[in-house]
């Protein structure tokens, strides 16, 4: 396997230091056999690891944490991460544990009249894949949280999320699932599956129904409005009317989910954003006219370096890496 296929190489892609030839080369050579496949994607994963903190949290911590907890009457609280690296067809799930330096979740608000709920909190630069109670499955994007009951009700089965996620929910009538936001837009569902972006720092409401029926919820002024397969609707924070996408594109929506990074014609301001979740970074313009630029692409296994040069290719717009910040200059 390391004998048809430079050690340094493979090191160097992996660090995101590969040029556009060396990056080519390694691609084919993991696409010609699974072995040399997974053998690539466990580089990857040691180096994803030598990242995180240790697996033990400090004892304190974990001390403080369940004194908190107890105090609202939590029987547990599970953080999990699921770390999928973007190699074709390899998904590693890594957990996530308790660190003195988290502070609050990503879900700000709770569900009522439960007793023991679940937080499932992914980080920037990974994602995740969660099974609900019911057997519902649900995948978390980049630095999303999801709240859920430790056992649904016997009238409804209601989780909380901000963030991003695909559903694809059990079906089940008699126990319609309410997904409720931090935008105060509810949605409800029986069975179905569809794709949800509701981060709080993005300027609209999105979600694509891929099957099955949803109907949507304004806990603001509760207008309501029913959603069909193969539809996109938005609702932006100015307006908040609920509105169509024409032509939605499910690849774009939903690619995520598959390890794809996919741009349409998409302003930098929005490019800014999904690359910060994306790799855990910090990413700054120092110019206004940076952010009304438009940049479409797709990446798959490519690194952040790797993305940003092919940003200045396309644009002109150079790039300094500091740690983990960037920033973007003409």
């Amino acid at each position: 396997m390391e004998k048809n296929m430079n050690k340094e190489i493979i090191e160097k892609y992996i660090a995101g230091r590969a040029n556009r030839q060396e990056a080519k080369q390694i691609l084919e050579w993991a696409a010609e056999n699974d072995e040399n496949s997974q053998y690539l994607s466990r580089l990857k994963l040691n180096r994803l690891f030598s990242h995180f903190p240790d697996t033990d949290a400090p004892k304190e911590a974990m001390r403080k944490f369940k004194q908190r907890y107890s105090r609202r009457n939590f029987v547990w609280v599970f953080s999990r991460v699921a770390a999928i690296l973007i190699i074709p067809l390899v998904c590693f799930s890594a957990y996530q544990y308790f660190s003195s330096t988290k502070k609050t979740p990503l879900v700000a608000f709770s569900i009522d009249n439960v007793d023991s709920i679940i937080e499932y909190t992914v980080n920037p630069g990974v994602k995740g894949k969660v099974i609900l109670p019911d057997g519902s499955e649900v995948w978390l994007n980049s630095h999303s949280s999801l709240i859920c009951p430790a056992v649904f009700g016997n009238d409804s089965r209601v989780v909380a999320l901000s963030g991003e996620a695909f559903f694809d929910v059990h079906s089940d009538e008699q126990r319609p699932m309410y997904v409720k936001t931090s935008r105060n837009i509810t949605v409800k569902v029986t069975g179905t599956k569809f794709n949800i972006s509701t981060y709080d720092n993005d300027r609209s409401f999105n979600l694509h129904l891929i099957s099955g029926k949803v109907r949507l919820i304004n806990e603001n002024n509760k207008a309501e409005f029913d959603v069909l397969p193969n539809q996109e609707v938005y609702i932006t924070d100015v307006e908040r009317e609920f509105k169509l996408k024409k032509n939605p594109d499910e690849h774009l929506n939903t690619a995520w989910k598959e390890g794809y990074l996919v741009f349409d014609g998409t302003l930098l301001s929005e490019v800014i954003r999904k690359m910060e979740r994306w790799y855990g970074v910090n990413i700054k313009a120092n110019s206004p006219r940076i952010l009304n630029e438009r940049f479409t692409a797709e990446f798959h296994s490519e690194s952040l370096t790797q993305v940003l040069d092919y940003l200045k290719m396309c644009s002109g717009i150079n790039y300094l890496i500091t740690n983990e910040n960037v920033v973007l200059s003409y």
